[in-house]
């Protein structure tokens, strides 16, 4: 999945800002109308994944 189409999907625009620095992940600074996001991305993973980090980061 591309930024583009998990943009849509989260129905958010903006300017997309790549920021680098992970290993794994694909991340992005989207700064929106009214606020900016933090976006992150691992093509190929499903939610669990992010679930599981948030698990381990609690």
């Amino acid at each position: 999945m591309d930024i583009q189409t998990v943009l849509a999907d989260l129905k958010l625009s903006g300017k997309v800002v790549p920021i680098a620095g992970g290993d794994v992940n694909q991340t992005y600074r989207i700064d929106a109308q009214q606020q900016s996001y933090f976006l992150k991305i691992h093509p190929g993973v499903g939610k669990e994944f992010f679930e599981a980090e948030t698990d381990g980061l609690k």
